[in-house]
């Protein structure tokens, strides 16, 4: 009879857990990305779940930004199709910002990617985090790292 009681209760902690996180992927169908601030990308919250290389100082979230050289008018639509070819759907594209969203296969979470390319030093800054939730594994660090090396076959 006891265990029949344990099995119950790890049913219901199984079907919260699901519950809870299919919440909080719909929450973060509902968010956008964080955008600029001062002409820079905005930087990485404290959580764990976000890389940026705008802000080298923050040793937890930096990520070295991309090598692009050329006009912005040339370099853009070449972030765009790279995002597209990785899976990304953009959602704003301006002369030398770029915001796009990358969703799970798993409960559809939502990620934000944003790219700013400065024209004079040929730097594309990068920010890549998650709308919800506290870690990622790391999969926002592997999708940058992910996108340099699609930059670099087309």
């Amino acid at each position: 009879m006891l265990w029949k009681g344990l099995l119950i209760l790890i049913v219901l902690t199984l079907l919260g857990l699901l519950a809870m996180l299919i919440y909080k992927a719909h929450l973060s169908k509902q968010g956008q990305a964080a955008g600029l601030v001062d002409h820079r990308l905005t930087q990485c919250p404290s959580t764990p779940n976000c890389v940026c290389s705008e802000y080298w100082a923050d040793n937890g979230h930096f990520i070295e930004p991309i090598v692009l050289h050329g006009a912005s008018t040339l370099v853009m639509p070449h972030l765009k199709q790279a995002i597209e070819a990785m899976g990304g759907v953009v959602i704003k594209q301006d002369s030398d910002y770029l915001a796009a969203t990358f969703t799970s296969d798993l409960f559809g979470f939502v990620d934000d990617v944003e790219l700013r390319f400065d024209e004079v030093s040929g730097l594309v800054q990068m920010r890549s985090a998650s709308r919800q939730g506290y870690s990622d594994m790391g999969v926002n660090r592997k999708r940058m790292e992910r996108l340099k090396q699609q930059l670099n076959t087309l």
